[in-house]
């Protein structure tokens, strides 16, 4: 597993949590290596880029960066806010990430892999421009894991 792919999983998923008519998640972020706490081995990857576009009741993810081997990686997620699990495309390990809306900005978000781990986090925005991502990772080995991902909206 890529440190790259645990960051962005985090991203699809704490994205489909927040599908309202008027959605405070939507636009265009980075991720904010300084202001996060990642777990250990982790780090926000190079050229990372996530659009959040929301029509209706569907929101869409799409996730850019650079992959620890140099490969260029695109991962796209999209669905209603329904609490179904639902596949992010373009990911190996295959991943599904189950959601669901909580309060006026914030999001309850729990991931779910085939390769041994998950999490689950609480996602809001601190401001017009951030947005934090607050969890615990349980990792192949079963340990817990906390977490805090900070992304700014560009």
């Amino acid at each position: 597993m890529s440190n790259q792919y645990v960051l962005l999983m985090t991203c699809a998923a704490m994205a489909g949590a927040s599908c309202t008519s008027t959605s405070s998640f939507s636009g265009t972020y980075v991720g904010n290596e300084a202001a996060s706490v990642m777990p250990p081995g982790q780090q926000v990857p190079p050229n990372f880029r996530l659009v959040m576009e929301e029509t209706g009741a569907v929101i869409r993810t799409e996730q850019t960066f650079t992959a620890d081997s140099g490969e260029a990686v695109k991962l796209v997620w999209e669905g209603a806010c329904d609490g179904k699990d639902r596949p992010v495309q373009g990911a190996a390990p295959p991943g599904i990430q189950q959601s669901c809306r909580r309060g006026a900005s914030g999001a309850i978000v729990n991931t779910v892999s085939s390769a041994d781990w998950s999490y689950v986090e609480t996602c809001s925005m601190e401001s017009k421009v951030r947005m934090t991502c607050k969890g615990t990772m349980l990792d192949g080995n079963g340990k817990s894991v906390p977490f805090a991902y900070v992304f700014d909206r560009q």
